[in-house]
Formats: C-alpha cells, sequence, structure tokens
C-alpha cells in the first residue's frame, strides 16, 4: 500500500485534465480501472492509499495525461541505475533517495542535487513536492543558462 500525501493529491489534480471525459487512456482494458482510480483522487482532500496495481495504473495515468513531466523543466540527470530506481517514486521519495546516495558518496550532478534540494529555483512551494510552478521556474532558469552560454560562446 502506497498513501499519497495531500500535496501528492494536489500536485496530481494540477497535472491532470479536470474531468474524466478528458482522459487520454488508450488501452480498453483499462478503462474501467483509470476512471474509477481518477475518481478515486479526484474525491481525496487530506490523503489517498492506493495498492500496487493502483499505484501501476496512475503511473499509467500521469504518463499519458500529464504533459508538464515531459518537458524540459522536468529534466534530472542521473546514471542509468540511479534513474531506473527512482522512476515510480514520487519527488519527497526520490529527494530522500537522492540525499542517501550522496551521503554514500555516490555521484550525483550538482544541478541534480540542487533541484532536489530546491537551491536553484525560486519558488513558494514546500521541499518535499515538485509541482509545476517549479517546472515552469526550472525550466526558465535552463533556458537562461543555456542563454548565457551561447552569448558566450558567440563572443
Amino acid at each position: 500500500m502506497t498513501t499519497l500525501s495531500q500535496e501528492d493529491l494536489q500536485l496530481i489534480k494540477e497535472l491532470l485534465p479536470r474531468e474524466s471525459k478528458d482522459l487520454v487512456i488508450g488501452d480498453e482494458l483499462l478503462i474501467a480501472r483509470i476512471q474509477a482510480l481518477y475518481e478515486k483522487i479526484i474525491k481525496s482532500t487530506s490523503e489517498c492509499s492506493i495498492d500496487q496495481d493502483e499505484l501501476k495504473n496512475l503511473n499509467f495515468l500521469i504518463s499519458k495525461n500529464a504533459k508538464e513531466i515531459h518537458r524540459l523543466g522536468n529534466l534530472a540527470l542521473l546514471d542509468k541505475s540511479l534513474n531506473s530506481g527512482l522512476s515510480n517514486h514520487f519527488f519527497d521519495s526520490k529527494r530522500k533517495i537522492i540525499v542517501q546516495k550522496v551521503s554514500e558518496g555516490k555521484f550525483v550532478p550538482f544541478h541534480t542535487y540542487d533541484i532536489f534540494s530546491k537551491l536553484i529555483i525560486d519558488g513558494q512551494t514546500s521541499l518535499h513536492v515538485w509541482t509545476k510552478d517549479d517546472i515552469d521556474r526550472h525550466e526558465t532558469y535552463l533556458k537562461k543558462q543555456v542563454a548565457t552560454i551561447v552569448e558566450y560562446l558567440n563572443n
């Protein structure tokens, strides 16, 4: 069982379509389960417990419907083994694992550590969640960095 916190629910609701009729599912076998999970999440206000099957369906639901997660501002650079180990976790769990890996002496790029510590984005969100606003701010930060590099190389 996984418990989605109030912050997790808020983020999921922010990323998903407002109405179930706007969901992209594509898999006929999953339609009823995905719609039931969607309704469960939308109706939850403080916490929501989901089992392993629902967690897999939630990952499917988000990957098909949350366009924000496929943007540059949601990118973090990690080696393949660490990245694959984090893929199904929410931001706070990923953050804790990243901090643990750094304390064990594993290599984590500075930028990635700074993002999971929220050191380089100017936002008002909690250290424990990664929101659409955080994605927007990180993307703006990256674009400024690229522009600085391009300007330097052109001079």
